[in-house]
């Protein structure tokens, strides 16, 4: 499998790389307060507007918002484009470059039910389809 590795904050995490479109470095952002609780707002990229998790809010780690520095990885799900913010890019992880292994309570806290295991830690792979839906049934 392959994946991309982020964080956000120290929280690692993972994105398949079947749904990443790109990841924006500093990306224009504008906060929406309106927007709904499970999002900080958009980024406008190319002339499309996509709307950013707010992803401290899913992790229930007291961030909010856009950092000051951040990036932000572009996925491609059946409802449209969706910005995935992280405060670091760890790696890009081709096939066979770690392990894929069930997940811990910890990862199913963040709506992951695997973990992609490298360099000498367990990303959970998020899933963003899932998520997304929990938001429309919250």
């Amino acid at each position: 499998m392959e994946v991309g590795l982020f964080e956000w904050y120290r929280q690692p995490f993972a994105l398949p790389f079947d749904g990443l479109r790109c990841v924006l470095g500093t990306p224009a952002s504008y906060p929406l307060p309106l927007i709904g609780m499970w999002f900080s707002g958009v980024v406008i990229e190319q002339g499309r507007i996509i709307p950013c998790f707010d992803l401290g809010r899913w992790l229930h780690d007291g961030t909010c918002g856009f950092p000051e520095t951040w990036f932000c990885a572009v996925y491609a799900t059946e409802f449209g484009e969706i910005g995935i913010p992280a405060t670091h890019v760890v790696g890009l992880m081709p096939k066979g470059s770690g392990a894929k292994n069930a997940a811990d309570d910890a990862g199913k806290m963040l709506g992951a039910s695997e973990v992609f295991s490298a360099k000498g830690r367990d990303f959970p792979i998020l899933d963003i389809e899932m998520m997304i839906r929990s938001m429309t049934c919250a």
